[in-house]
């Protein structure tokens, strides 16, 4: 009798543990599918917390708020309405775009596209696309950021004309092309700058002011330019609505 109300106890016991193991399992699921965590960036003076699910890659387009015009420039073919959250996942691993509505008076688009528009290290088609869209929208901004290979990248267009251009490959410690003067935000650092020959000297790595921009760099400047996209997950309503579809480059 004794082995009968072991063994009925030791059933109870294995029946508890495998409940509060599903219900584990279930929470953490639950967590996972609405995980804003973020990821701190420290660098010198600068400190900034991006959005898990901007991690690792990301690339964007920034522009006043006009939303039909930016479409139509975009050849942007509408499939659908979707959260913020969804609309960058989705776009960072497919062929899909994602335009945010308007964020306090500007409009991100990203587009896993852009990326592959650089894995080339060729920039003129992403400078003709700037140039093009700043003839009707004004000021056009790109960053990129690609944390493999330490690449970080911003450019702005203005009114036709390409004003600024920066590219940093990090793993290769060099800049890949430099164009139009550093803007205010910029002139606060000492950015590397590989491309001038008085640069190249012995210890010109260690001077100790120098800032190598990576990924929370990129984030800081977008912030100082226009808006950086963890924005887009410190806003009320963190499932607001974009559209997500596909355009044409």
């Amino acid at each position: 009798m004794d082995y009968v109300f072991l063994a009925a106890a030791g059933s109870v016991i294995i029946a508890i543990t495998q409940t509060f193991l599903n219900k584990k399992e279930k929470k953490e699921k639950e967590e996972e599918s609405v995980d804003f965590g973020m990821e701190t960036f420290i660098n010198e003076d600068i400190e900034v917390e991006i959005p898990k699910n901007l991690m690792p890659t990301t690339a964007w387009i920034a522009f006043a708020h006009n939303n039909e015009l930016a479409r139509r420039l975009l050849d942007f073919t509408f499939e659908k309405e979707c959260t913020i959250d969804e609309g960058i996942n989705i776009s960072r691993t497919t062929n899909k775009a994602f335009i945010t509505d308007n964020i306090q008076g500007w409009q991100l688009v990203f587009a896993n596209k852009w990326i592959e528009l650089i894995d080339d290290f060729t920039y003129d088609k992403i400078k003709s696309k700037l140039v093009e869209l700043s003839r009707h929208l004004g000021e056009v901004q790109f960053f990129c950021s690609k944390p493999d290979r330490m690449f970080s990248m911003w450019a702005k267009a203005t009114d036709s004309r390409i004003e600024r251009i920066y590219v940093w490959l990090g793993d290769e410690h060099e800049n890949l092309l430099i164009e139009g003067e550093p803007t205010e935000a910029e002139k606060k650092y000492k950015l590397v700058n590989t491309i001038l020959p008085e640069n190249y000297k012995e210890g010109y790595f260690d001077e100790f002011d120098l800032i190598l921009p990576d990924y929370g760099f990129v984030y800081d400047l977008a912030k100082e330019w226009s808006i950086s996209p963890e924005i887009l997950f410190n806003q009320p309503d963190r499932f607001q609505q974009g559209s997500l579809g596909t355009i044409k480059f």
